[in-house]
């Protein structure tokens, strides 16, 4: 099956802090990944091939030239955290799974054997 035909799916919403025109176009850029895909036969040789398409950031162009920044929630911190230490690892040769599970081991160590040390971070934040 030859895949022809490409389609994209875009996923999830996002919070908009103003009121938009029903009827009206808009302009709007987006950046994201592309999750998934699908491939559908056509039934006559050819195939279609569907991308799924979640943006992180979003804006609208308004015609009066300014911007609406949408917020879509975007990554968990903890998917930051995990790409971060991934990266890191990837840059050194190391494997990213094992880097990953030995730092949280690490983490949660420090946090169960020294509570103290977290609470004294959380403390500053506070000032």
């Amino acid at each position: 099956m030859e895949i022809n035909e490409f389609y994209i799916r875009l996923m999830g919403s996002a919070y908009c802090p103003e009121e938009l025109e029903i009827g009206k176009s808009y302009l709007i850029s987006c950046e994201g990944e592309i999750v998934s895909s699908t491939d559908e036969n056509n039934q006559d040789g050819t195939g279609k091939r569907t991308y799924k398409f979640k943006p992180a950031t979003i804006e609208i162009l308004k015609d009066n030239g300014k911007t609406i920044q949408l917020t879509t929630g975007g990554q968990s911190l903890s998917k930051k955290f995990r790409g971060a230490l991934w990266y890191l690892a990837q840059e050194r040769g190391w494997d990213g799974d094992e880097v990953y599970e030995r730092t949280m081991k690490h983490l949660i160590a420090i946090v169960s054997e020294e509570p103290e040390k977290l609470i004294e971070f959380l403390k500053q934040m506070k000032s």
